[in-house]
């Protein structure tokens, strides 16, 4: 748990010890709180986010594959 905490800056720590992390955390993601409906929404939009960028990824390799014969 150590070389985690060194990634932490100090101000980002006293803001977590001050506020508490959900608090910092909704502020971070720009919602009035974390409660289970917003960190699945959050969560799921990564995921769609990442799995469309991904589905490009592969169309394109696809499309580089068939020029090549």
């Amino acid at each position: 748990m150590d070389n985690l905490e060194q990634h932490i800056s100090p101000e980002l720590r006293e803001a977590v010890q001050r506020f508490g992390f959900d608090k910092v955390a909704a502020k971070m993601f720009g919602v009035d709180e974390i409660n289970e409906k917003t960190a699945s929404v959050l969560i799921g939009t990564s995921l769609m986010t990442r799995l469309a960028e991904w589905n490009q990824v592969s169309v394109g390799l696809a499309a580089l594959k068939d020029l090549g014969g």
